[in-house]
């Protein structure tokens, strides 16, 4: 495996409410169905989701984009000198801080113990997976993902089901993929896609991508993919501006993300231009203005004055004309 690939390919999260990596103050990134599917992100919502866990990644983040990093930051501060003495959910909430500003080598120690428990806590267990593939230990992440698959999760809402299929499934595929290029210490010009969806895209494919992509930010490997489900249902555009991400962040080596590019771009440069209706921004259009009535367009008071004033001068010029026809008269 080559220096450039190992770089790009750095972490597996989970995120949710309830266990991996997410950042608690905000709200769920997606709209979730009652049967545990989701609904897939805009290509806008999700270029501005990803870029916002990059960020809170990157310790060279500038300070304007840094708010969520500096969040996760304050709180790691100040929970992390009384660890031992906080409860589940805030305990949970510090492992998954610490994992989504970079620091997992500092969670895997405090996950360890957690996980020996005779009932462990799947939200610390899934937690502890992750910490050990940021820092590319895929064996010891496979490892405990086997525990974390014999552990029942909650299910009482939608998002939790649908975290749960991800765990449960796509994560294992995600470990292998990786693990086997560390172990076989693959050509990267060889390299492939994950192979998520061998059988079909299922109708939430990219929605699960998105998912993963956002829980991993840095493994360009997740976005290479999505650009594939996008252009196995379709969507060349999309798929066009994810392959530019990929290039731009490094992974030029594999021929079939390359050649993928080529065609894809082709393909756009076929397709008719958006129109002018494509290009305005989403959401309600604004109702035209309301005709302007006179006391719009002139100040009320400023309105009576004029027209008194006016209407004295009119009175005294038909005084004077009143005048000078009766002098004429007596003449």
């Amino acid at each position: 495996m080559t220096r450039g690939i190992a770089i790009i390919v750095l972490v597996f999260a989970s995120t949710s409410l309830w266990a991996g990596i997410y950042p608690p103050m905000a709200e769920p990134t997606f709209e979730f169905a009652n049967d545990g599917t989701a609904e897939p992100l805009s290509a806008t919502n999700f270029s501005l989701a990803y870029d916002d866990r990059i960020n809170a990644m990157n310790p060279a983040t500038p300070p304007d984009r840094a708010k969520t990093r500096n969040a996760l930051l304050k709180r790691i501060e100040e929970r992390l000198p009384k660890a031992s003495s906080l409860d589940v959910p805030t305990f949970r909430e510090l492992t998954a801080d610490l994992i989504r500003v970079g620091r997992a080598g500092e969670a895997i120690p405090l996950l360890i113990p957690k996980s020996r428990e005779r009932e462990p806590d799947y939200a610390l267990m899934a937690n502890l997976v992750q910490a050990y593939a940021l820092s590319g230990d895929w064996d010891a992440a496979l490892r405990n993902l086997e525990f974390l698959r014999d552990t029942e999760p909650p299910k009482d809402t939608a998002g939790q089901r649908w975290h749960a299929i991800i765990d449960s499934k796509y994560a294992l595929i995600w470990l292998r993929y990786h693990r086997n290029i560390a172990r076989d210490k693959s050509d990267a010009a060889t390299l492939k896609p994950i192979p998520f969806f061998a059988d079909g895209l299922p109708p939430n494919a990219i929605a699960i991508v998105q998912q993963m992509a956002l829980d991993a930010p840095t493994d360009i490997f997740l976005l290479w993919t999505l650009a594939e489900v996008n252009v196995r249902a379709g969507d060349y555009r999309t798929a066009e501006k994810l392959f530019d991400r990929c290039t731009n962040s490094g992974l030029t080596q594999p021929k079939a993300l390359m050649a993928r590019r080529a065609e894809v771009q082709d393909i756009v440069e076929k397709l008719p231009k958006p129109t002018e209706d494509a290009l305005l921004p989403m959401g309600d259009p604004e109702p035209p203005p309301a005709p302007k009535g006179l006391f719009d367009l002139v100040n009320r008071t400023k309105f009576f004055a004029l027209t008194g004033a006016f209407a004295l001068i009119v009175v005294a010029l038909f005084v004077l004309q009143v005048r000078a026809s009766q002098r004429r008269r007596r003449r």
